[in-house]
């Protein structure tokens, strides 16, 4: 095994033992899945990609993201009501320019 590949193995080791997440890796279905949101619900990448794996865990998905919204029927989503005023402006429409952090 290459010596990056054990920095990598060993970054990824740490996080898990110190958060309360789990670093999944991307297999080809996952990749699919996440494609096939991506150009049905027009989302990013990242979007896609946390959808296609919350649905496929059965999982909810913590998202403020308004691009999710979408998938509100496929998925369940857990919002995170305290940056949505953030996110949602003149009647769902997502301005950045105007979202700030707390």
């Amino acid at each position: 095994m290459p010596v990056w590949d054990r920095a990598v193995g060993s970054r990824i080791q740490e996080f898990e033992r110190t958060t309360a997440l789990e670093a999944v890796p991307v297999d080809r279905e996952l990749a699919e899945a996440a494609a096939l949101l991506k150009n049905e619900h027009h989302l990013g990448l990242a979007d896609a990609f946390a959808a296609a794996l919350a649905k496929s865990k059965k999982a909810e998905l913590v998202t403020a993201d308004h691009e999710i919204k979408a998938l509100e029927k496929e998925i369940k989503i857990n919002w995170l009501k305290q940056f949505l005023p953030l996110c949602f402006e003149r009647g769902n429409v997502f301005s950045r320019q105007k979202a700030q952090r707390p």
